[in-house]
């Protein structure tokens, strides 16, 4: 068999997007508007990769994790 799209059934980037979302609760989390709705191992992997994001953007250079 082969998998078939169905339209309209995922939002386009749909991984981007949700790393998009974790960002913004993180974000409104430390600003004391919002709560994180992920535990402290998932959060401390998002901390991570905005940390390795950062250093990639300064350094221009890719950063593994």
């Amino acid at each position: 068999g082969s998998w078939q799209r169905i339209a309209n059934s995922t939002e386009p980037d749909f991984m981007l997007r949700a790393l998009e979302r974790e960002w913004r609760e993180m974000q409104a989390a430390l600003e004391g508007s919002g709560t994180i709705s992920v535990g402290a191992v998932e959060a401390a992997a998002l901390i991570a990769v905005i940390e390795a994001a950062g250093v990639a953007a300064r350094e221009r250079r890719t950063v593994r994790l």
